[in-house]
């Protein structure tokens, strides 16, 4: 019995001493020779004996960051020694390690030995940024209220750590660190303090002065004689030629704090002095004179031809291509088609226009708009173009037997409208007639010229008869 106790208190006590447990590699040193285990037989500055190869800091911290490197949470960290160490293998993490263990840290890829080597007394900075990848990046990211950050070697040692709380006061771009690298004091570096943050270089130094003071421009020179004070930090105290539009002679001090000459109206609605023959007019900008400007036209009566268009200048008015030339409302003669009304266009340009595209409505078209429209197919060009000052007819029939040509309405006798639009839906040209146009059978209205501006009847037997297809003059 005694034998099997004895067995089990030495099991016991083989336990307690494992070397699982970190805390039990962590041998408290002076130097090298105090080290004894063959495994880690280096003394380092915080007096433990860790493995060749792993004397290594933890030197600067930033949880929250906006101006430095690519802008994510980093680590920088510091190599004491006389050679370089090359950091592959080893592992980064964040407070997850104290519960999850090594499975919750990123280990430091083995293929690029050129960027993850930190040099002896030098810094290697590493990011924390879970959305970016690359052999120094860690997949986590910081937590600026507080969080841990743990260098593991390769063999699964803590080589250094970190632990900051709520209270640590790392806010945006302020980052901890020892105060001098690889020391045991702590403190925050910002461009807000004495010292601003450092990675890749080392911590602790000191900004330099402001060049200027409210009191002190000796080092303002030329042009920048005052200086324009930062009151969060004087270190961003610049040299400046105003402060206010006191400073500058009959000109004002602008948002960079230079004088400029101030800025009047280009010209007024009683002052065109400045206009040229080019641009005679003033286009006033009630809300501020300064937009005023010099213009070609203001109406279309300042042109001596065409129109004053939005941009204020003078342009030609295009002449008319297409018109309704004649109007058949109720037809038994003419055409192929002796039982649909029919209108005529007229081609006035030097172009062939193919009409595929355009619509033609009756009356519906003002209370209804374009679907009530029929819009010329793009089946058949050779049917639907209109040759250089020559005509094409269209059949208003409900029952289609016109084909590509056909316009599925019925024009009435007793008054209508027809009306063409373009395909982008502006109306080419507009025809209205009344019950007092006596619009009978087989009698047709048109124009007396051709794109003219007089209408007549043409009748079937008349004078002058319906030419559908063909020029109005006889």
């Amino acid at each position: 019995m005694k034998i099997y106790l004895t067995i089990l208190l030495a099991m016991l006590f083989v336990f307690a001493c494992d070397s699982s447990d970190p805390s039990s590699n962590e041998t408290k040193c002076t130097s090298d020779t105090d080290c004894t285990d063959s495994a880690r037989p280096v003394c380092n500055t915080d007096g433990k004996c860790v493995e060749a190869g792993t004397n290594l800091f933890i030197n600067e911290i930033m949880a929250s960051n906006d101006s430095y490197l690519d802008g994510s949470d980093w680590v920088e960290i510091y190599n004491p020694n006389d050679t370089d160490i090359d950091l592959a293998g080893f592992y980064l993490c964040d407070n997850h390690y104290s519960d999850d263990g090594i499975d919750s840290c990123t280990k430091i890829p083995d293929t690029d030995a050129v960027k993850t080597t930190v040099k002896a007394k030098g810094f290697l900075v590493f990011t924390f940024n879970k959305d970016l990848t690359g052999i120094l990046n860690i997949t986590q990211n910081l937590g600026s209220s507080g969080d841990s950050v743990y260098l593991i070697s390769a063999s699964e040692d803590v080589v250094d750590s970190y632990v900051y709380d709520d209270t640590s006061g790392l806010d945006t771009d302020i980052s901890i660190g020892r105060s001098t690298d690889g020391g045991d004091t702590w403190e925050l570096f910002s461009t807000s303090l004495e010292k601003a943050p450092t990675p890749n270089a080392a911590n602790g130094s000191i900004l330099s002065s402001a060049v200027c003071t409210a009191t002190d421009t000796t080092a303002c020179t030329g042009e920048t004689t005052l200086c324009l004070v930062d009151d969060t930090n004087e270190l961003n105290n610049k040299c400046v030629a105003c402060l206010a539009d006191t400073d500058c002679i009959d000109m004002i001090c602008n948002d960079e704090n230079v004088c400029e000459a101030v800025a009047v109206a280009e010209c007024k609605a009683d002052d065109v002095s400045e206009c040229d023959a080019a641009t005679p007019l003033c286009l006033v900008d009630n809300t501020n004179e300064l937009n005023n400007k010099c213009v070609e036209c203001l109406l279309g009566t300042d042109c001596e031809s065409g129109t004053c268009n939005i941009d204020n200048t003078c342009e030609p008015t295009v002449p008319q291509a297409l018109f309704i030339n004649e109007i058949m409302a109720k037809n038994s003669f003419y055409t192929e088609f002796t039982d649909s009304d029919w209108v005529e266009i007229y081609n006035n340009s030097d172009t062939d226009i193919d009409l595929a595209g355009y619509y033609l409505c009756d009356d519906n078209y003002a209370n209804d708009g374009i679907t009530e429209c029929t819009q010329v197919p793009d089946t058949d060009a050779v049917k639907t173009t209109v040759a250089s000052k020559s005509f094409i007819v269209f059949f208003f029939n409900k029952d289609d037997i016109g084909g590509v040509l056909n316009v599925a309405q019925k024009l009435g006798t007793n008054g209508d409208t027809v009306t063409l639009i373009a395909p982008d839906e502006t109306v080419v040209d507009s025809k209205e007639y009344l019950d007092t146009d006596a619009l009978g059978e087989n009698i047709s209205l048109g124009r007396s010229v051709d794109g003219g501006d007089v209408w007549e009847l043409f009748t079937k037997d008349g004078a002058k008869e319906p030419t559908p297809g063909a020029t109005n003059v006889q």
